[in-house]
């Protein structure tokens, strides 16, 4: 379902479509001027959150990796204020068209945006701002934000653009409808979200008492370690005694991605989607390709992934199976008793060591060569066993997890169009709503 496709007079009565610019809704860009923070300015903990398009991760404003600044930088800046439920929309790089509001659940209440956002702010009655908010990170309008954006090296989406896209406007209490039909989806995955939190630091604990604490369980079950277990002296340090010293090509192959022709990108979504660096983060490819690379390998839920340029975290894909792009490695158990997680955990001091220990150059690179020096301590077979059938339960609800996240995403993209085209109609009748397939209107 497209814009494009959407015709005015299919629409239900009382509907309308109107500019933003006619709205009466608010659009305020970030200070660029002077006082704009320098990046020595920013900071990990501060008075004010330094909102960035960096925070807005799949159409939802994520503040993992949020910066800050002081409350001398944030009173000193003139434009770019956020208020409660404020929507944030990017306007610049390659994430043009990605929305976040800035509700009152977030943990921080006083934030500036950058330069590569706006502050769309619902300050009428026309609009809910819930459903507003919907509507803007709707598919319907995606398609407006790439079909307004500008430039190829780097996209813009100036203000001048931003007030031409057209806003669908239906009655007040039919918006009200809709926001109580898309909520229990949205918050059912950010109840998937939370869970996956949960059970990742779940994993991440029994790891740290197997393999940094060595309190796996011994022959009689109890912890190695307390139990008095013997430890030998090795290249790094102390090891139980059948632990050895290895590479990391004893527990896991290293694939690395194709280089798949940019020319051959789409995103009509024709093929498989294409995972790139980028795409680690959101889960949500861009581009698709039909081709097909002789050395193309096939990315599925729950494979473990690392970008090798900029920022090396190694991801557990939560994505649709898609193909691996060029820059992109992954490393794959070549043993059945070693666990994907088990490798995830293994590698990722490595990872931050080759981050930090390259960040001098102006954009870092992981390289084949700092994969090969990596030097692990390896386990029992017997251990990882243990370890594998532990974790797998684990692992795999979250992968199931993530896979109905998916689904859910598939439907609320689907059925938000559906509604605002007018193809599936809502009947408001007291507290109640009908969802339901429209008559055609008789002209």
């Amino acid at each position: 379902m497209s814009f494009n496709s959407i015709k005015e007079e299919n629409l239900p009565e009382n509907w309308n479509v109107i500019n933003l610019e006619d709205s009466g809704i608010t659009i305020e860009d970030g200070d660029r001027g002077s006082n704009y923070p320098k990046k020595g300015e920013l900071l990990k903990e501060g008075y004010s959150i330094f909102l960035s398009t960096n925070n807005l991760i799949n159409d939802k404003i994520d503040l993992t990796d949020a910066e800050f600044i002081t409350k001398e930088k944030h009173e000193i800046l003139r434009k770019g204020k956020l208020q409660e439920n404020d929507i944030v929309l990017t306007t610049r790089g390659n994430g043009v068209g990605k929305v976040g509001l800035f509700s009152k659940d977030l943990p921080y209440k006083i934030g500036r945006i950058n330069s590569g956002l706006v502050i769309i702010r619902n300050n009428n009655l026309l609009f809910d701002t819930k459903y507003l908010y919907y509507l803007l990170k709707s598919p319907i309008m995606k398609e407006q934000y790439a079909s307004l954006k500008s430039g190829s090296a780097q996209p813009q989406l100036p203000i001048r653009d931003i007030k031409k896209l057209r806003l669908i406007v239906p009655p007040i209490e039919v918006q009200r409808k809709i926001v109580n039909i898309v909520r229990p989806i949205e918050e059912k995955m950010d109840l998937n979200k939370k869970l996956n939190s949960t059970l990742k630091e779940f994993a991440q604990a029994i790891y740290k008492h197997w393999f940094i604490d060595f309190e796996y369980p011994n022959e009689n079950g109890r912890p190695y370690k307390s139990d008095g277990g013997k430890f030998v002296e090795g290249k790094l340090g102390f090891i139980p005694q059948d632990w050895n010293v290895s590479s990391i090509y004893d527990v896991a192959d290293v694939i690395y991605g194709a280089p798949y022709s940019s020319k051959l990108f789409n995103e009509t979504r024709d093929g498989l989607p294409l995972i790139r660096i980028r795409d680690l983060k959101t889960a949500n490819p861009n581009f698709y390709t039909l081709e097909k690379h002789k050395k193309g390998t096939v990315v599925n839920p729950g494979d473990l992934l690392v970008g090798m340029d900029a920022e090396f975290k190694p991801t557990i894909w939560n994505g649709v199976q898609g193909y691996m792009n060029q820059r992109v490695c992954m490393f794959r158990p070549n043993k059945e008793y070693v666990h994907k997680y088990y490798i995830y955990e293994l590698i990722k001091p490595y990872m931050e060591y080759f981050e930090h220990a390259k960040s001098g150059t102006t954009v870092i690179h992981l390289g084949k060569s700092d994969i090969d020096s990596i030097k692990i301590v390896l386990p029992h077979k017997n251990i990882l066993a243990k370890y594998f059938y532990l974790l797998e339960p684990i692992y795999t609800q979250l992968i199931k997890n993530y896979e109905e996240k998916q689904i859910l995403e598939k439907i609320r993209n689907t059925l938000v169009p559906k509604i605002l085209s007018g193809e599936v109609c809502i009947t408001v009748a007291k507290e109640e709503v009908e969802v339901g397939e429209c008559l055609q209107k008789s002209n």
